[in-house]
């Protein structure tokens, strides 16, 4: 597609691209944005993160990257926000400034990502935090009520865990 229709507001992206289209900056309708299955070497965030009314977004194994960096002033409008199976995720930071309208955040299968989101407390209209088949130690860090990703999310209303145990997925709040 060498450029989409104008008032498109939702786009799906599947399989194997190596960067965006160049067009996805200019795609000002854009409400809701789901990236799969596309290995991108360059992170999106950059070229995503001006859109005025994403509202929703999703990448799901969408990102060969170490790092996602939201930067200040970025994703105005974003309210939801999904990562899923970002294998080589390590790290998230969140700018002051960025997503400041954000209520549901969901990582999910991202193994090796070593902590809670840097800069999530500026996320002060988080309403939900859940993790899921994640790393061990990050889990256990959060469920110890101490440390520093413990402060990060301990004013979140709602901070869950979801994992797979004896045949069945199991859910627990992290803030008891």
């Amino acid at each position: 597609m060498s450029s989409p229709p104008p008032y498109l507001q939702r786009l799906w992206l599947q399989g194997r691209l190596e960067t965006l289209p160049p067009w996805i900056t200019s795609m000002h309708s854009l409400v809701k944005l789901r990236l799969r299955w596309s290995p991108l070497r360059v992170d999106p965030l950059e070229s995503l993160q001006a859109l005025p009314n994403l509202v929703e977004l999703q990448l799901r194994q969408a990102y060969d990257g170490d790092v996602l960096q939201f930067k200040a002033g970025g994703f105005q409008g974003l309210k939801i926000l999904h990562l899923h199976d970002l294998k080589a995720l390590r790290r998230v930071s969140v700018e002051d400034g960025a997503m400041p309208h954000l209520e549901d955040l969901k990582i999910i299968c991202c193994e090796s990502l070593e902590n809670v989101p840097a800069g999530i407390e500026f996320l002060t209209n988080l309403k939900s935090l859940a993790f899921s088949d994640m790393k061990n130690e990050l889990i256990m860090r959060l469920q110890g009520k101490q440390g520093d990703d413990y402060l990060k999310i301990m004013n979140i209303p709602e901070a869950n865990y979801t994992f797979w145990d004896c045949n069945r997925w199991n859910q627990t709040c992290l803030l008891k």
